[in-house]
């Protein structure tokens, strides 16, 4: 049926549009609950997947939760913090709804969360919440991860040392002579270097001492995607954007590859850090 209404959407304090009096202190309150769950449910999910990527000996593990990484997954997030009770069963979210539960109590434990949270209408707040949730690691991967890929190359080779150690070795030669030394030397196995993260293939032609180093740091990059599906022809750049998901594994490898080497690692997984209102539908 055609409806004549109009519905805008107004990001203003509710004192400035005067919403009803009586009705206000009480959405102030639902407004800061709900935010407080949703921040929750963002670091309950980041909690499930390092619990699920990481095994018993700190190595990342491939995982099946790939496929299983939907708005459902975050949708479970959300609604196993409540006391929601009458859900309906849906199958595909049996597995989301079995780690929740399977985590649950350790991540509230952890978080000093005392009890679940009372919120009447949480299924409809989580579907939208549930939405923004996947967008947001969907986001993250597809924007960052070829990024940070070659960040932790360039921050894992050290270039300008291989560099000032060999015009120290050829002290007096000329300089064409010194860079077409720079080019074999250290470029060179820089791009061969890359040109293996391309598609996740050895290449043991890595003959400076950084490349060298840098290679056997990365060397958990390679056990994951090696136990992975093959990667398409376009390379892992590609298949980053076009499967953000199935690099999640990935890119939380490359954060803890800085981490365990002594470099400062990135968030790759998103949190909920700012005060932000969740997003409540109010009819009025």
């Amino acid at each position: 049926m055609a409806s004549d209404v109009n519905v805008d959407v107004v990001k203003v304090p509710l004192r400035v549009i005067g919403w009803k009096g009586e009705h206000l202190k009480r959405l102030e309150e639902l407004v800061k609950i709900s935010h407080t769950w949703v921040t929750h449910a963002y670091q309950f999910a980041r909690y499930i997947l390092l619990k699920e990527f990481t095994s018993s000996s700190g190595t990342v593990r491939p995982s099946t939760l790939y496929d299983d990484i939907s708005v459902d997954f975050f949708l479970e997030c959300l609604l196993r913090l409540t006391d929601a009770k009458r859900l309906p069963v849906n199958p595909k979210r049996v597995i989301a709804r079995q780690l929740a539960l399977l985590h649950r109590q350790e991540y509230m434990h952890i978080a000093g969360l005392p009890n679940l949270f009372v919120i009447r209408g949480a299924a409809q707040f989580a579907g939208f919440e549930a939405e923004y949730m996947y967008t947001a690691y969907t986001n993250c991967v597809k924007l960052q991860f070829g990024n940070m890929l070659r960040h932790v190359v360039n921050v894992l080779v050290h270039a300008d040392t291989d560099i000032q150690a060999l015009r120290r070795r050829m002290g007096n030669q000329s300089e064409d002579e010194i860079q077409r030394a720079i080019k074999a030397e250290v470029r060179q196995p820089i791009n061969r270097l890359k040109e293996s993260l391309q598609f996740m293939r050895a290449d043991d032609r890595m003959h400076s001492a950084s490349t060298i180093a840098a290679r056997e740091q990365l060397q958990p990059l390679f056990d994951l995607y090696s136990m992975l599906p093959a990667l398409p022809d376009e390379g892992i750049y590609y298949d980053a954007v076009a499967n953000p998901i199935g690099h999640l594994g990935g890119y939380y490898t490359l954060a803890k590859i800085l981490k365990d080497n002594g470099h400062h690692p990135f968030q790759c997984f998103p949190l909920r850090t700012g005060w932000i209102p969740a997003h409540i539908v109010v009819y009025s």
